[in-house]
């Protein structure tokens, strides 16, 4: 036989060809016009033959074999071998295979549309009567094929339209459905400019200008307006700023992606101020933090200024309390302010930059500082120096174990919380605890703060944890663990692994990590801190594949496995154990809860799964449609699913469909995973060298709320044939006893036949022991062939009813025969 050569030189070639492919192409021209490249195309047969193959059998992993497979539809099969973990294929199967494959669809591609307009640039000046405008199109005209030009629409044709050229030519315009139309038989990218006038009246009202244009995705607005003493405003701008140039406010904008563009002027009336001082209204909202060691206040004033315009406020600060920061109506920091003492009391100092009049806003940030344990801690607010009516509200809120009472308030009303304006209800990330009013100053407010020990709470937790193990005949344990957990200040996960455990890979959100080993001998396992948003922690993976050695499995045997103990609270934990299929396995033990087939004798009678990869296809199509069962028609693929399901009774919360999709993926994609670590080049580890199992026998355990418990599975197991000459012999005692007894049951067989004449003697012989007996051996000749567990319950009790009667039957009686009962009736009637 010719020596096998791997698909890489297959590749290799193929590579080799196309780079040369692509070498010829570059070279290749048309002799008649010398512009274009000519085209060398080859067809779907041809290319089939270039993947020429002169060796008798071809390695796919299994990986590259599902590619190839689903180019050929799901109702193709193909025959395979597999060895050393990849599918082999003779040279006749993989030319089936090729032959079998689906041409590659070639889809054309399609333009949007005949063209687009990219880009728009208006360029106006605005003149009492009129408006000129110059304007430029950025134009893609698309290659597509037509039976005329396109058209190509540019402005409405209300506008009086004096120039229009196409790439510095003129171009060929006519009017179509109200609009000048453009066409041309050029393609690709080009410029159109064009100069139009249209009617504006300048003096009449603030509506000024109302154009309809194409829509654009990038439309830039300039124009200049002959005044300076106007607001300008154009609803459609996204972006706008107004800058005056001599007797001109030119006006430069970023519009939407519009139809229509409206310019609007407002005339600006300029008023002389008086001079007068100003007056000053002010509305306060005060939030109260308890925190562990501060009270901080975090204040918002509302001013309203009359009559004249202010640069600056002046505040008087509340005793005691500090000053952290000062911010602005759009929260930007005010970094120039000041305090100074006068008359006494401290007082702050807040410029606005400029003069203002009318809404003002802004904030102040300050902290007083608690002592010891607590105690009493008065605010009596800040007050707006010359304000001439100053209101406010207080809400108090807790960030800490602390606790706050009000113990003293005066000329400041305790209110509910609900009639609280929404503006300070919202500037807290917690719910209110107190809400307080104030009409003016002075108020006071006294508050006792009471710190309470905190207690230390759990910060990292493992919602969800996935394990699968893979169990060899020669003892040797693979196992892929993958923990959904949330961790906000843990540095590293403490996992306990079999002695002797190995870890082969380890990802910590999706990113290789080592781990490392404490002195204890435990795994340190490095996290990463889950991302915050809002009020919600996101969960992260951390997968783990290690492996352990252990004795192999004997004819006759127990077996322990571990689960994997970590220091992190687990809410809940499935387990999918792959067990050698020459083995019988008696009874599942551990502290572990099992499945429905994996309880009681369940497994002895043979209840069990088996899982093979040569099904693998079938399995990823039952999980397509695992949440939609009934829309399955394919049986194959609904035994695939029954198979796959698992049920717990005593535990309903891995029962969630999700949970148990997700770990059959795990389960499906196990030998997948092995062999991307394969190929990761780590070749040096003893553990690469193992070839996983093609199929087992598959078992699934589950727990919930896993806390400092080292969680296990024990089970018995016997050879098959073992086991099977085990239950051939305890048929073969069943048959002696049966031969031994043959008399007996002949006679049994007898009497039941004559019983049978009469019903009523039939129910009195049923009653009988023997009858019993032979109800017992009818009834385990019909459950031989229906239940197997009830055959051996009917064969139990039949021999305990044979062996030891006195524990099932009473004291018999001898039943009246036919004379005696008719004695007995006569002398009844005599007595009467």
């Amino acid at each position: 036989m010719v020596k096998l050569k791997s698909l890489i030189g297959v590749l290799l070639a193929f590579t080799i060809f196309l780079s040369l492919f692509s070498v010829l192409s570059l070279y290749a021209e048309e002799p008649a016009t010398g512009k274009e490249s000519s085209e060398v195309k080859i067809s779907w047969e041809e290319f089939k033959k270039l993947l020429k193959m002169d060796t008798d059998e071809i390695k796919l992993s299994w990986d590259e074999f599902k590619k190839l497979l689903a180019q050929t539809g799901q109702d193709v099969k193909i025959e395979y071998n597999i060895q050393d973990g990849m599918v082999v294929l003779s040279r006749e199967q993989f030319k089936a295979l090729l032959e079998k494959m689906k041409k590659p669809d070639v889809f054309p591609i399609i333009p949007p549309g005949d063209y687009l307009i990219t880009k728009a640039e208006y360029n106006g000046v605005v003149a009492q009567n009129s408006t000129t405008f110059d304007v430029t199109f950025d134009l893609e005209i698309f290659k597509k094929e037509r039976t005329s030009y396109p058209k190509i629409r540019l402005m409405p044709q209300g506008v009086a339209l004096r120039v229009i050229e196409l790439d510095g030519s003129p171009a060929l315009v006519m009017v179509e459905n109200g609009w000048y139309v453009l066409t041309t038989d050029k393609v690709g990218q080009h410029k159109v400019s064009l100069s139009f006038s249209v009617k504006t009246e300048l003096n009449k009202g603030p509506d000024v200008l109302n154009l309809t244009i194409p829509r654009t995705a990038i439309t830039l607005f300039n124009i200049d307006i002959p005044a300076t003493d106007v607001r300008v405003e154009i609803p459609q701008a996204k972006y706008m700023s107004v800058s005056k140039r001599g007797n001109y406010s030119n006006v430069r904008a970023v519009l939407s992606t519009t139809s229509n563009v409206a310019l609007k002027l407002h005339r600006t009336i300029v008023r002389e101020k008086k001079k007068v001082p100003a007056k000053i209204y002010t509305e306060v909202m005060n939030l109260l933090s308890v925190e562990d060691n501060a009270l901080r206040v975090t204040t918002t004033f509302k001013l309203n200024v009359l009559q004249n315009s202010i640069s600056s406020v002046e505040l008087y600060i509340p005793e005691g309390y500090s000053v952290l920061y000062v911010r602005g109506q759009n929260f930007q920091e005010i970094r120039d302010w000041s305090t100074e003492e006068v008359e006494g009391r401290k007082v702050l100092s807040v410029p606005f930059g400029g003069e203002k009049e009318g809404a003002i806003l802004f904030t102040i940030i300050a902290e007083k500082i608690l002592t010891g344990e607590g105690g009493e801690i008065e605010f009596d607010g800040f007050q707006v120096v010359k304000s001439v009516r100053e209101t406010g509200f207080l809400g108090i809120e807790k960030k800490s174990a602390a606790e706050a009472e009000i113990v003293g308030n005066e000329d400041i009303d305790v209110v509910d919380i609900q009639e609280l304006p929404m503006d300070l209800v919202n500037m807290s990330t917690r719910p209110l605890i107190l809400g307080l009013r104030y009409l003016r100053h002075p108020f006071s407010l006294t508050l006792k703060v009471t710190k309470h020990e905190e207690l230390s709470m759990v910060n990292t937790v493992i919602d969800n944890a996935s394990v699968v193990s893979v169990l060899l005949a020669e003892g040797k344990v693979i196992s892929r663990v993958i923990y959904t957990m949330r961790n906000t200040g843990k540095q590293f996960l403490e996992l306990s692994l079999p002695p002797e455990a190995e870890i082969w890979s380890l990802y910590v959100d999706g990113k290789r990590e080592i781990p490392s080993k404490n002195k204890e001998g435990k795994f340190m396992i490095p996290l990463v801190r889950s991302r915050v948003a809002g009020e919600s922690i996101a969960s992260f993976d951390v997968e783990i594949l290690y492996y352990y050695k252990n004795n192999s499995l004997p004819l006759v045997g127990s077996k322990k496995l571990l689960f994997p103990k970590a220091d992190v609270v687990i809410s809940k934990m499935l387990w999918s154990c792959y067990l050698p299929l020459e083995y019988r396995y008696v009874h599942f033990g551990g502290n572990v809860e099992k499945e429905d087939i994996a309880t009681g004798i369940r497994p002895l009678l043979g209840s069990g799964r088996v899982f093979t990869y040569e099904e693998v296809r079938g399995y990823e199509q039952a999980l397509e449609s695992w949440e939609q069962p009934e829309q399955i028609e394919d049986q194959k693929i609904q035994q695939a699913q029954r198979m796959l399901q698992s049920n717990f009774r005593r535990n309903k919360a891995v029962n969630a469909q999700q949970d148990l999709m997700n770990q059959v993926k795990q389960e499906i994609g196990f030998a997948e995973n092995i062999e991307r670590e394969r190929g990761k080049g780590v070749t040096d580890v003893a553990l690469f060298k193992i070839e996983v199992p093609t199929s087992g026998q598959l078992y699934r355990f589950a727990k919930t709320v896993v806390e400092d418990e080292q969680l296990f599975l024990s089970f018995q197991y016997t050879r098959r044939w073992i086991y099977s000459l085990i239950k051939t012999l305890f048929f073969l005692i069943i048959l002696g006893i049966i031969y031994g007894l043959r008399l007996k049951v002949k006679a049994l067989f007898l009497k039941l036949k004559m019983a049978l004449c009469s019903r009523r003697d039939f129910w009195i012989k049923a009653k009988t022991p023997d009858g019993i007996k032979v109800l017992l051996i009818l009834g385990a000749f019909v459950f031989f062939f229906i239940s197997k567990f009830l055959f051996v319950v009917f064969i139990l009790v039949f021999l305990l009813a044979w062996l030891k009667p006195e524990l099932i039957f009473r004291e018999e009686t001898k039943p009246a025969t036919g004379k005696e009962r008719t004695t007995k009736k006569s002398k009844k009637a005599k007595a009467k």
